[in-house]
């Protein structure tokens, strides 16, 4: 649902047929999804919606704002995405859902950013001010705030794009205490932390057993992708390509780890608003990465949207 008509419209509808890459992927080993992730293509940022072979590209919401950080719902009948005035970092941020059709806004909380629905579809987790997780009810209330505790280690300092596992127990983290960036994993109810690695954008799969998450250390081009199993701390590489894609950014693995989504971009780039970053996918365990995307835009955090029936 684009609130604009202007001359940034048509030129975004123009290079709709620019993100194809269909009958590449073998839908058939992973039936029943779509692609949801945001990109910068109309000049601000806006969520859209794509087959899982990268056709048939739709627009869900592209405002004169940014919509971003798209997040499905379980059910796949909603999207919760944050909209801010700006890309900065600090940028204030609302969060709101909407229907996968585009339809019916919702605004959900003022001041908080980076949305992710609970496995139950009844709250909505976000990050705060970077440096908080909070949670809310789906059709708004009172927000609770989960990660620090009052006592924790990590009070003061950041904590960015949390992400809760699917019993509730658990928070994976980006923080930068006590002054490098690592993946964490917090213990909601404790405050207990462990430490997963060097690395960012980290993403629960396979019932909350393993953590995906994007490392800095011993990869080809700056990053790779790779899992941490929660139970022995076992770490395996998933992804990791050389040049000209081989930055690696914003993993989503369904959920059974059938297939993996991310973002990459060329050399001397890593910039998360102007960057040209392209998404691509790949069957697991072994197929080979296929690009959806060809173009120059800023393509970012691809998600698996559960398909109900026919768009």
């Amino acid at each position: 649902m684009r609130a604009r008509r202007s001359g940034l419209f048509f030129l975004a509808a123009l290079h709709l047929c620019t993100l194809s890459g269909a009958g590449d992927f073998p839908t058939g080993a992973a039936p029943g999804y779509d692609i949801v992730f945001d990109s910068n293509r109309s000049g601000t940022f806006g969520i859209y919606r794509m087959n899982l072979d990268g056709s048939d590209l739709e627009t869900v919401v592209d405002t004169e704002t940014h919509e971003i950080y798209p997040n499905p719902s379980p059910d796949g009948l909603w999207i919760a995405y944050a909209r801010a005035k700006s890309v900065e970092r600090d940028a204030e941020a609302d969060i709101y859902r909407c229907r996968v059709d585009g339809s019916d806004h919702q605004l959900i909380v003022r001041d908080g950013t980076f949305p992710e629905f609970s496995s139950d579809g009844e709250w909505i987790y976000f990050e705060r001010s970077r440096k908080f997780l909070v949670k809310i009810p789906v059709g708004g209330g009172e927000s609770v705030t989960l990660v620090p505790r009052k006592d924790s280690i990590l009070r003061g300092s950041s904590l960015i794009k949390p992400t809760v596992s699917p019993d509730g127990r658990f928070a994976a983290i980006i923080s930068n205490y006590p002054g490098t960036w690592f993946v964490g994993i917090v213990e909601i109810a404790t405050g207990d932390i462990r430490k997963v690695g060097h690395g960012c954008e980290p993403n629960w799969f396979d019932e909350g057993k393993t953590l995906a998450w994007v490392s800095s250390k011993s990869v080809k081009e700056r990053t790779g992708i790779k899992t941490f199993n929660i139970a022995d701390g076992t770490v395996e590489v998933v992804q990791d390509d050389d040049a000209p894609f081989g930055h690696e950014y914003f993993p989503w693995m369904e959920e059974d780890g059938k297939f993996l989504l991310w973002a990459a971009c060329p050399p001397r780039q890593h910039g998360h608003a102007d960057s040209n970053y392209q998404i691509f996918v790949r069957e697991m365990p072994s197929g080979a990465p296929v690009r959806l995307s060809h173009d120059k835009f800023t393509n970012r955090w691809p998600k698996g949207l559960r398909v109900k029936g026919p768009k």
